[in-house]
């Protein structure tokens, strides 16, 4: 399991009912959106560490 299924369980067991499609398919656009924004922090300062030195 991978931690978005795992969220999903949490939810579910708190809610008492399962997570709908919907909020499932938006938990998935928002976390593919922090991983990119993440990889692109890390391209932004890897590339800003190599033309500083």
């Amino acid at each position: 399991l991978d931690g978005g299924h795992l969220m999903y369980y949490i939810v579910e067991i708190l809610k008492g009912r399962p997570v709908s499609e919907r909020a499932m398919q938006i938990g998935q656009h928002v976390g593919m959106a922090v991983l990119f924004t993440l990889m692109l922090l890390a391209l932004y300062n890897d590339v800003n560490r190599l033309i500083s030195n």
